[in-house]
């Protein structure tokens, strides 16, 4: 199987699985120390970054601002180039998947990119990560490369650590891991990394390290501190009462210590058993699917003059519409949706994108009013937000055509612009990144600023 790798093209989720496998079949092999959690927390961060395509170049930017490039979207993209270039790539060999894993590896290994940093699970190295040295589960991995390596925004960061988890779980359980041995130890595909007599031994040992710890603990140097008649050790004291009689009692350290020992005997055994004490997750969430197939349309009529959902670089300055691509925003707040203009005009229709089942009609405060539609075809939802309060010509519980028009693009809900904000959720829950994908994706503009959707106006 050749990359799937079409120049700014978001991958459907079964083209990432199939890159995936290649990623599997490139890093999971006898000469290379990647462990299979590791690989997934890295194919969790690709799908979210690039949707593992090795020719995503970052939206909204031509190919000279030299920004974000590749399956880890190195920024700028000449990092990634010029270092490619010079060891003799040609530029089909860079703009697929095998070189960009070879500079992966040599990242690891020279230690670029990597920050460690206490909150990374107390500066986690790169080569730790690679070879899970401390024996972390696929979500703490996933966390430790999108804080490591990728570095977003705290808040966008966060927002999207379940999808990047979510991936990375779903290629630990449907990914093919028979084809190489994998850094955790050459083990044969499908037999475990331990053995009874393994788990026995541990056993034994640590039996024996508690009975040893404990001995020391009760050793008491019986030795006068003078008038108080008080002996004692760490972890046991010794008092002489009035009497001559002699009490002895444990002190809070000797808890703490049997603690410890408990601690680094379950860490031993965690180690012994793969990780087997924290598990994945079996049933990894749905991760969404940015290109679905079937009928679709644009929501807006794009031949009508002064429609503007195109890029920054063609707005106008001095306008409403600085902030208008899904992502955050310049005063920090994330926006989850994704804004087409009218540049001033009104009377605009909306249309629905897909066939589905309208869910809502409602004022929302801020969003103003809104229609929400649920599209079983795609197990996707949108959300049609600022329309022009009970322009609405469907109601809650209607089935709704793709290209149908629904409302009129309006200014509800605040002072703005006209224009409609448009969210993608495969959940139904809106407002927020974590909940959302880029309508921009969803609805297919391509860097040259078109869509391959069809105009509903035409239908």
């Amino acid at each position: 199987m050749t990359w799937h790798n079409g120049y700014r093209v978001w991958l459907t989720e079964s083209q990432s699985l199939e890159n995936a496998q290649k990623v599997v079949d490139y890093l999971y092999t006898e000469d290379k120390d990647w462990t299979k959690e590791s690989i997934c927390a890295l194919l969790g961060n690709m799908r979210h970054e690039s949707s593992i395509n090795p020719n995503m170049y970052e939206y909204g930017y031509s190919w000279e601002a030299d920004r974000g490039f590749g399956l880890v979207q190195w920024t700028p993209r000449s990092k990634f180039w010029n270092w490619g270039s010079a060891r003799g790539y040609s530029e089909a060999q860079l703009r697929s998947g095998d070189a960009q894993l070879a500079r992966i590896d040599y990242e690891v290994d020279n230690n670029i990119q990597w920050i460690p940093t206490e909150s990374n699970f107390n500066g986690l190295t790169f080569k730790e990560f690679r070879t899970n040295s401390r024996n972390l589960t696929v979500d703490e991995l996933t966390e430790a490369f999108t804080w490591g390596y990728e570095r977003p925004n705290r808040q966008a960061g966060e927002e999207s650590m379940p999808l990047r988890q979510a991936f990375a779980r779903k290629a630990y359980n449907e990914l093919d891991w028979s084809g190489g041995n994998g850094g955790d130890g050459g083990d044969e595909p499908g037999k475990p990394k331990y053995d009874f007599d393994s788990i026995k031994s541990f056993i034994s040992e640590f039996g024996e390290n508690v009975k040893e710890e404990i001995e020391k603990m009760l050793i008491v140097n019986l030795y006068d501190y003078g008038t108080s008649k008080t002996f004692g050790n760490s972890f046991l004291k010794v008092d002489k009462t009035y009497n001559n009689i002699y009490k002895i009692k444990p002190t809070l350290n000797f808890g703490k210590v049997i603690d410890n020992i408990i601690k680094n005997g379950l860490d031993n055994l965690d180690d012994i058993l793969g990780g087997i004490i924290k598990p994945t997750d079996p049933d990894p969430e749905k991760d969404p699917e940015p290109i679905p197939d079937g009928e679709m349309f644009f929501p807006v009529d794009y031949e009508l003059d002064g429609i503007n959902f195109w890029k920054r670089a063609n707005w106008e300055t001095g306008t409403l519409q600085k902030n208008m691509t899904y992502g955050p925003r310049s005063n920090g707040r994330f926006h989850a949706g994704y804004d087409i203009g009218s540049g001033g005009n009104t009377g605009y229709a909306v249309y629905a994108v897909r066939d589905g089942t309208v869910t809502h009609v409602e004022n929302r405060g801020t969003a103003g009013f809104v229609i929400a539609i649920d599209h079983s075809t795609d197990d996707y939802h949108t959300l049609y937000m600022h329309l022009v309060p009970n322009s609405n010509l469907v109601n809650v519980g209607d089935k709704v055509k793709a290209g149908q028009r629904i409302a009129t693009m309006g200014s509800s809900g605040g002072n703005y612009a006209i224009h409609l904000h448009i969210e993608v959720s495969p959940t139904g829950e809106f407002h927020s990144s974590a909940g959302t994908i880029d309508p921009e994706k969803y609805l297919r503009v391509t860097a040259d600023n078109t869509t391959s959707l069809p105009n509903p106006g035409k239908k």
